[in-house]
């Protein structure tokens, strides 16, 4: 009997510590698909893009959603919220919610899956909020090198500042990412935060994280890409 129980220990270890694997077992599933196992309740849901007027399909783990409305197999929506912990990719609720901001504890995002109109039309909206009373225009706008292999967005003329704006560019110099963040001297009793737009899989994301995690702003928007990916694919 202690023979067997120290196999099945031994065993535990092994499962523990070996890959999460697909349901077809042939590769390791990326780290935020963690929850994405054969052994995990799963939600089977359409994602609607009215704009585009195509519909995705989607397989999420059950422990991501706590609205029964989000917990309907084979529902419809125009737009998903997601809320998990920066690190470990993992679900937190309301009341997880409120118990880390009580611990002082910023270290986890929502995101959005829904429509948006693209990258390049929405800048120039994007950053009427991070200058107020600026023109819709990128003319007025120029480009220059900022932290974190980011790009700031800065006025050619002086204007009132009320966020910062970057953006990402790829080896094409297309558009990939839109960040909008607060300043740490505009918000002095709250948390600095990050509005996030990124387009992965063919669906509009949108991102909000605390501004201490902007250095992490790739390795974020990566897991999300994983993200929608195993959930496109887990079918």
């Amino acid at each position: 009997m202690r023979g067997l129980t120290l196999c099945m220990a031994l065993l535990a270890c092994v499962l523990t510590a070996w890959p999460v694997r697909s349901s077809d077992g042939d590769r390791a599933l990326p780290a935020a698909c963690r929850l994405f196992s054969e052994e995990t309740a799963f939600v089977n849901q359409t994602l609607y893009m009215k704009q585009e007027d195509v519909r995705h399909e989607l397989r999420i783990p059950l422990a991501y959603f706590e609205d029964r409305w989000d917990r309907i197999d084979g529902a419809e929506h125009e737009a998903q919220l997601l809320r998990v912990m920066i690190d470990e990719f993992t679900p937190v609720t309301r009341p997880e919610t409120a118990q880390l901001n009580k611990a002082g504890r910023r270290d986890y995002m929502n995101f959005v899956l829904h429509d948006l109109i693209p990258l390049d039309e929405r800048l120039p909206i994007d950053l009427t909020y991070a200058y107020p009373g600026a023109p819709r225009d990128l003319n007025a706008f120029e480009e220059a090198p900022a932290e974190f292999g980011l790009v700031e967005v800065v006025p050619t003329v002086p204007m009132e500042l009320s966020r910062q704006a970057f953006v990402a560019r790829d080896s094409d110099n297309e558009l990939t990412a839109t960040l909008i963040c607060s300043r740490p001297q505009d918000r002095p009793d709250g948390t600095p935060m990050c509005s996030h737009d990124l387009r992965a899989h063919g669906i509009d994301i949108r991102i909000s994280y605390p501004r201490e995690f902007l250095n992490r702003w790739t390795e974020i928007q990566d897991g999300v890409s994983d993200f929608i990916g195993c959930a496109k694919t887990q079918q």
